[in-house]
This record gives structure tokens, sequence and C-alpha cells, in this order.
């Protein structure tokens, strides 16, 4: 059944300039998983990594502050509690406009985006999946080696690369050669259905 309300959500990639980021709207009933795969899709990424939501953080600098309330895909072995985010509710914790959290993406390239609550709309016909509304420039290429490595390889790119960079290895900017970092077209966002991706989750312990 189709939610009465729509959450619109501006996410920015953090650290890069120029700015890198994406409008959406999502379903007002949605959960945080929903959350996360919408924000996958409209970004570019591949899933092949974990991810965490931090509600009220805004500044990276805290994103792994070990009392903050944390959202996501818990890990058994894991010291901290982390809300699985398929059972909790967005606006459990994203209500009013201006709420904000840091969702972080791939513990290892450190992919922090800003998510902030820009409005909440009432749909008289309701809304069932995602929409794309805007956004400028491509989403990274997944394991670049985060912020420092997007920057090389966008002057690799450009031709500005130092010879003792790692891009001077042909192979390995050849995986990245046809990156295009301007590239970014709202009407060709796919919203794919977060079913499947979460029962892939629950029976292999996968992102």
């Amino acid at each position: 059944m189709a939610s009465r309300t729509a959450l619109r959500f501006r996410i920015t990639l953090v650290g890069i300039r120029p700015l890198i980021w994406r409008r959406i709207e999502i379903p007002g009933n949605a959960n945080f998983w929903e959350l996360h795969c919408a924000i996958q899709d409209a970004m570019g990424w591949e899933g092949t990594h974990f991810h965490d939501f931090r509600p009220g953080v805004y500044d990276p600098r805290y994103a792994y502050d070990r009392d903050g309330l944390s959202i996501g895909v818990p890990d058994p072995h894991g010291s901290k509690t982390v809300l699985p985010g398929w059972k909790t509710k967005v606006t459990h914790h994203l209500d009013e406009v201006g709420d904000r959290a840091l969702y972080i993406y791939d513990f290892g390239d450190d992919w922090f985006h800003r998510v902030v609550l820009e409005a909440i709309e009432k749909r008289p016909k309701g809304i069932e999946k995602p929409v794309c509304l805007g956004g400028r420039r491509a989403c990274p290429p997944e394991d670049c080696g985060g912020v420092p490595g997007y920057y090389d390889l966008v002057d690799a790119l450009a031709g500005k690369t130092d010879e003792s960079e790692r891009w001077r290895d042909p192979e390995f900017y050849e995986e990245f050669a046809d990156y295009d970092p301007a590239a970014f077209h709202p009407d060709e966002v796919i919203f794919f259905d977060p079913a499947p991706r979460l029962e892939f989750h629950l029976e292999t312990g996968g992102p």
C-alpha cells in the first residue's frame, strides 16, 4: 500500500568539491534499510560494502562515536549495539524538517554522506517507491581509495597525475578509464526493490 506522505531528502557526499549530491523522495513509511537502498541507487553505489546511519550527527569527526545511535547492519561479534535498519522506521528518528544524519558507506574508504530531511509532503495518491528529483556529478567508483583516491583519479583522467602516483599502473588505470566525474542524469536513476537485497543479507550476512 502506498504511503500518503513522502519524505524528501538531500544527500551530499562529504569532502568533495565540486559537490556530489542527490535529492530524493521516499515513502513516509520507509525504514532505514529502504532509505539505504534508495541512497545506493540514487548515488550509483554498488552495495558491495557495509553501511551505517548516525541520526543527529553532521560532522564526520563524530561518525564513529561509540556512544552514538547507530542504525544499519548489526554485527553479532561487535561490541556496539546497532539497530537493524529493516526494523527501524525512518520517521522514528528523522521526523522534522531539518533533521539530519550521517550515512557511512564502506568502512575502509569511509564515504560520508550528509542526509538532511528537507520536506514532508502529503500525497493524495501516495508514493510507492523512491523518486530522484535532482543531483549533480557522478558517484565515485567503488574501491577507488576514498576522497584522496577520488581526487587522484580525477587528476589522472585529466592528465595531471604525477608519475609516482598509483595511477601510472596501466591495468589499475584502465579499470576506471571510462569514468566521467561530471556525468549524472536524474531521469536515468533506477530504484531497485530493496526486498531481495535484504533477503540476500539475511541469508548470507553480506552487505
